[in-house]
């Protein structure tokens, strides 16, 4: 058998050919045509002993092989970046910030820079920078429509003078960056207060009245007067009685997403702005909220994680499919609650069993129809033109 190879014969080779594919992936189009160019001068010129030709290609040669210096010897810069603030409404500013750093003993040329927000490409000019000197550059973010988007990594492209090679490097992972739906402000809190008879839906339902809802662990701070000696005795720990508020205000808001039932894509935006102020509304004094969508999703808030529905709602779109009898299978299979509002375009008579299946196990339940004038489904359905003319019914301004 022969002998095998050296270890540091492979890491060697390895190391030589990441070099090559490092410098063969920066070439630009320009340096391939000059670098061509300058093989076929100097083999031509060769053969055919014509002294100009091999000018030309010894000349070309010689700006490649600078470009490569000039480009491989350039000192590598430093940069932090952030998003301020990472999550903002409709219309306001939100700045990009980068942070450019120059750490080593030689100074950097001026170089491109660019940042990708969503499907968007933003363009930053690096200026060039002096050793141990740092330049910080803001850029506006778009936040012309509701998105939930990834921003970044940030790429620096480094070129020579000559723009035969660039070298791109990123920087920074990509960042989330939320443009909330407009929200109005509602001065009647979105939610009922009757009387539950069927006891609490959750279990952060809050603590202190006379309903009885379940034994737990007894915990620091416990009333012992709630202690169930008998369940304690039976189980080796103290066992507590754990009383709730069954008048606890909850809301569920159903949104629809089907793309058949809004004639404009203003209404559906009017939609989500509604489902976001009720949303918001109801969580600003802890008030459990859930969103339910005809496609399947759903999603709850609790009161130390205000922005999980504003995320949420900031990326959701019209899609194809998905059906109110689903969401209304969904919901009949939990807990009855307080209030239910469904918030749509068009309510086809076809949705009226579902409507009412919802009705009978919800203690008030609402429709609200945007930018459609179709046939309206009984009681508690109300036609409005967009999200302003929600918040003025809402608050009572309509009927003054």
């Amino acid at each position: 058998g022969g002998c095998p190879d050296h270890p540091g014969s492979g890491r060697a080779v390895t190391t030589y050919r990441q070099l090559v594919r490092s410098v063969v992936s920066t070439v630009t189009r320009s340096g391939w045509t000059l670098g061509a160019l300058s093989a076929g001068s100097l083999l031509t010129g060769y053969l055919a002993s014509y002294p100009v030709l091999l000018t030309f290609g010894l000349a070309g040669a010689i700006l490649c092989g600078f470009a490569v210096l000039a480009l491989f010897l350039r000192p590598t810069l430093e940069v932090e970046r952030s998003i301020d603030p990472p999550r903002v409404t409709v219309g306001d500013i939100a700045l990009g910030t980068v942070i450019v750093s120059n750490n080593s003993r030689r100074p950097s040329m001026a170089q491109n820079g660019r940042d990708r927000v969503g499907l968007r490409e933003i363009q930053v000019m690096l200026p060039g920078l002096l050793p141990g000197k740092r330049k910080v550059h803001r850029y506006a973010l778009p936040t012309d429509r509701r998105s939930a988007l990834k921003v970044g990594p940030f790429v620096v492209a480094q070129a020579d003078p000559f723009g035969l090679m660039v070298r791109e490097r990123n920087h920074g992972q990509s960042l989330d960056f939320y443009v909330h739906p407009r929200r109005y402000e509602l001065t009647r809190l979105p939610a009922s207060r009757r009387l539950s008879l069927d006891g609490p839906t959750s279990d952060r339902a809050p603590r202190g009245s006379t309903t009885f809802h379940a034994i737990r662990q007894y915990v620091p701070g416990d009333d012992r007067r709630h202690i169930h000696w008998k369940v304690s005795a039976r189980t080796g720990e103290l066992m507590v009685r754990q009383f709730v508020d069954t008048s606890e205000p909850s809301l569920v808001l159903v949104v629809d997403l089907g793309v058949d039932r809004y004639s404009d894509p203003g209404h559906f935006e009017s939609a989500v702005e509604i489902v976001a102020s009720l949303a918001e509304a109801a969580s600003n004094v802890r008030f459990p909220v859930r969103v339910v969508t005809t496609n399947g999703d759903a999603w709850a808030a609790k009161h130390d994680e205000p922005d999980v529905l504003l995320d949420r709602l900031a990326g959701v779109e019209l899609c194809e499919g998905g059906s109110l009898d689903k969401v209304a299978h969904e919901l009949l299979a939990g807990p009855r609650g307080p209030t239910l509002m469904l918030i749509g375009g068009r309510f086809d008579p076809s949705d009226l069993g579902a409507v009412e299946s919802m009705r009978s196990h919800f203690e008030d339940t609402s429709m609200i129809s945007v930018g459609e004038m179709g046939s309206s489904l009984g009681p508690g359905h109300s036609l409005i033109v967009d999200g302003a003319q929600f918040a003025a019914m809402w608050n009572g301004e309509a009927m003054r």
